[in-house]
């Protein structure tokens, strides 16, 4: 994940998601008051919650100080090295059934 995902990740539920959801509100009600003509002619845009969500996420990210920004990253970071290690551990194989055993006792400890 980029540090900006997994802020999203970490802190949507606490930081974005309130400001989203009244955004995406007042947006849609725009919409859905604008005349047919409007919409056809797209003075008025028909809301994409992603596309939204992703702006609002956006502003919030670069209110951010830099600090905490790099501690994203860097929990980003770990988190990737964390996974690939899991993800290479899982593609090993054991062919023998003394490495199977060994392979298994390393998974329950």
């Amino acid at each position: 994940m980029t540090p900006f995902h997994q802020y999203l990740k970490l802190h949507y539920h606490s930081r974005v998601k309130g400001e989203y959801l009244r955004r995406y509100a007042i947006v849609k009600k725009e919409y859905d008051d604008a005349t047919e003509e409007e919409q056809e002619n797209e003075a008025v845009k028909k809301p994409i919650p992603v596309q939204l969500r992703t702006e609002v996420a956006t502003e919030f990210w670069l209110l951010e100080t830099e600090e905490f920004r790099a501690s994203i990253a860097t929990i980003a970071k770990e988190t990737y090295v964390k996974e690939v290690e899991e993800w290479e551990e899982l593609k090993m194989v054991p062919k023998t059934a003394q490495q199977f055993h060994q392979w298994v006792f390393v998974l329950i400890c």
